[in-house]
């Protein structure tokens, strides 16, 4: 049976082919990813990327609830629940709706400032990023989740954290304004997913660690839905940040602005 040239040359060019994606592999895989990059990618599965909305509950627990809360079997002493509206990495809609008697209050993140809205005053406030939500849990752990954006990430080893490989990085803030002044943070090997961190004040001290649990398949890629941030002091005092119902949407402009704040959403 003959072979035609044609037939040849076709065979030869498949082998090519797949020698070259072989090779680009094992190049991209030899290649030293930069402390930047992984932080990018694990920013992607801290949170979906795009234009959504989602429901945030935190659990408040204290002292010797710790062991019973986390396996379930003690009530938090504080609950609040969120309704937030994500557009891009620079707008961000918070509004509290539970419990009733905060309901309707409300953050705007607009870039690098955040504004607080509750009906009682009906004005807006700047607030920091800093600052105490409920528990363990300050303003920026919601209202901004952007650490590509808002660090400088640096690679300085590799360990298993959780029986998982993972690289370690410190990152350092590019702002004074940003919730923490640094962040040691290990992230997993296989699938760039955040495994766990520890958040610096400005004063060098480490002021609570944060655990990322749960990964679920959300908007077509894996995201931690539930994040347990911890005193690093009192390891009794944590907070356990529950994310659900993740929409893809399509807002309006105008429902990020000061001006919007006392409309019902």
């Amino acid at each position: 049976m003959k072979i035609g040239m044609r037939n040849i040359f076709l065979v030869v060019l498949t082998v090519l082919v797949v020698m070259g994606l072989v090779f680009s592999e094992n190049l991209l895989a030899s290649r030293t990813l930069t402390g930047d990059e992984i932080v990018r990618r694990a920013d992607s599965v801290r949170m979906p990327e795009g234009t959504i909305s989602f429901l945030a509950q935190v659990e408040d627990f204290e002292g010797d609830r710790e062991s019973r809360g986390l396996a379930g079997n003690a009530s938090p002493i504080r609950t609040t629940r969120y309704r937030i509206f994500n557009h891009g990495t620079d707008k961000t809609l918070i509004e509290t709706v539970f419990p009733d008697r905060q309901r309707g209050r409300k953050f705007l993140m607009l870039d690098e400032d955040l504004w607080f809205y509750t009906p009682n005053i009906n004005r807006a406030t700047r607030v920091s990023f800093q600052q105490r939500l409920t528990g363990e849990v300050a303003n920026g752990d919601l209202a901004r989740t952007n650490f590509a954006g808002d660090y400088d990430a640096e690679l300085v080893g590799e360990e298993v954290v959780a029986g998982q490989p993972a690289y370690k990085l410190r990152l350092t803030a590019k702002r004074s304004s940003v919730t923490y002044a640094a962040i040691d943070y290990w992230v997993a090997k296989k699938g760039f997913l955040p495994i766990e961190a520890k958040f610096y004040s400005k004063s060098g001290k480490v002021m609570k660690t944060g655990e990322y649990r749960q990964y679920r398949n959300i908007l077509g890629g894996p995201v931690s839905t539930r994040i347990i941030f911890r005193d690093y002091i009192n390891r009794g005092n944590y907070s356990v940040l529950t994310y659900a119902d993740f929409k893809r949407e399509n807002f309006d402009e105008s429902m990020f602005s000061r001006e919007a704040l006392g409309d019902s959403i």
